[in-house]
């Protein structure tokens, strides 16, 4: 892999600086019912893996702690969303 940094180092482009977190974002899976080309994961309706319930709960407490709000994914593809912890 070529390394860049030096590239980076001698632009004139103006500096940018992280302003912090407004976007949590996770795929729970790889299972969807579509199979597009352009997927960044290469997601499909063959795929079978799945994010485990310990992630999952992990998820939901960094969630909680940067007071993220997020929509939960659809039911029956993603069996056990949602369980325990009051949730």
């Amino acid at each position: 892999m070529q390394d860049t940094r030096p590239l980076l180092l001698e632009s004139d482009f103006p500096a940018m600086r992280r302003l912090g977190v407004d976007t949590l974002q996770a795929n729970l899976g790889y299972r969807c019912n579509q199979s597009c080309a352009h997927c960044h994961v290469n997601a499909g309706p063959s795929r079978t893996e799945m994010m485990d319930r310990d992630t999952v709960d992990l998820l939901l407490d960094v969630a909680e702690a940067l007071e993220k709000i997020f929509p939960s994914p659809d039911p029956p593809a993603f069996p056990g969303f949602g369980h325990g912890k009051g949730r």
